[in-house]
C-alpha cells in the first residue's frame, strides 16, 4: 500500500507539473488524457468509456446499470450524471453492502469522480462486496465526470440539465472545458 501511495504521489506531482508546463492553449482533453493514464497506472481497475456508458444509458438495458458518484456532496449538487447516486468515497464495505447490495445484484456497477482517482480507489476497496452481491461487472468511468462533460454528455442537477461543472479545485478545474 505504501508503494502504491508513493507511486501515485509521484504521478500527481508529475501531473501538476505537466499542467503547469504544458502551454495553456493545449487542450484540457490532452491534459485529462495524461491524468487518465496516471490513474490507470496507479489503480488498474476495469474502466468504461464515456461512449460506452452513454450507449448503455440510451439503450433498453439502461436499467441494468447502477451509477455511483463518489465526489463530495457540493460537487454532486452542482452537476452529476443522470441516475447517479452520491456516496462517500470512504463508505465502508458493510455500509455499502447494507445500503446498495440488493441494488447492484446482477447489474453493471459504474463509479466515477472528477477524473477517476477517488472512484478507482473506492472500486478497489469494495471489490468483495461486488462479488458477494453478484454484480455482473464493475467499472470506473474513464476520465471521470470531467471526460464525460468535456465530450458533451448531459449533466444534471436538482433543476434539470445544466452546463455547470464543479472544478474540484483551481488546478484540476483546468481539465474542464467551459460550456456556453
Amino acid at each position: 500500500m505504501i508503494m502504491k501511495k508513493s507511486v501515485f504521489t509521484i504521478s500527481v506531482v508529475f501531473g501538476f507539473a505537466c499542467m503547469l508546463i504544458i502551454p495553456a492553449e493545449v487542450s484540457a482533453q490532452f491534459k485529462l488524457t495524461v491524468v487518465e493514464k496516471m490513474v490507470q497506472n496507479a489503480h488498474p481497475v476495469p474502466n468504461i468509456s464515456h461512449d460506452r456508458l452513454k450507449q448503455i444509458l440510451a439503450s433498453k438495458d439502461s436499467n441494468q446499470v447502477v451509477i455511483f458518484d463518489v465526489r463530495e456532496p457540493e460537487e454532486y449538487k452542482m452537476s452529476h450524471v443522470r441516475k447517479a447516486v452520491n456516496i462517500s468515497s470512504e463508505i465502508s464495505e458493510s455500509d455499502f453492502a447494507r445500503l446498495y447490495g440488493t441494488a447492484i445484484k446482477g447489474k453493471l456497477v459504474v463509479f466515477y469522480c472528477s477524473v477517476g482517482y477517488r472512484s478507482s480507489i473506492c472500486l478497489e476497496r469494495l471489490k468483495n462486496v461486488f462479488k458477494q452481491y453478484n454484480a455482473v461487472q464493475i467499472a470506473n468511468l474513464l476520465g471521470g465526470i470531467f471526460r464525460w462533460y468535456n465530450e458533451g454528455n448531459l449533466v444534471v442537477n436538482a433543476k434539470g440539465q445544466t452546463n455547470d461543472m464543479h472544478p474540484y479545485n483551481q488546478h484540476w478545474g483546468k481539465l474542464v472545458q467551459k460550456r456556453d
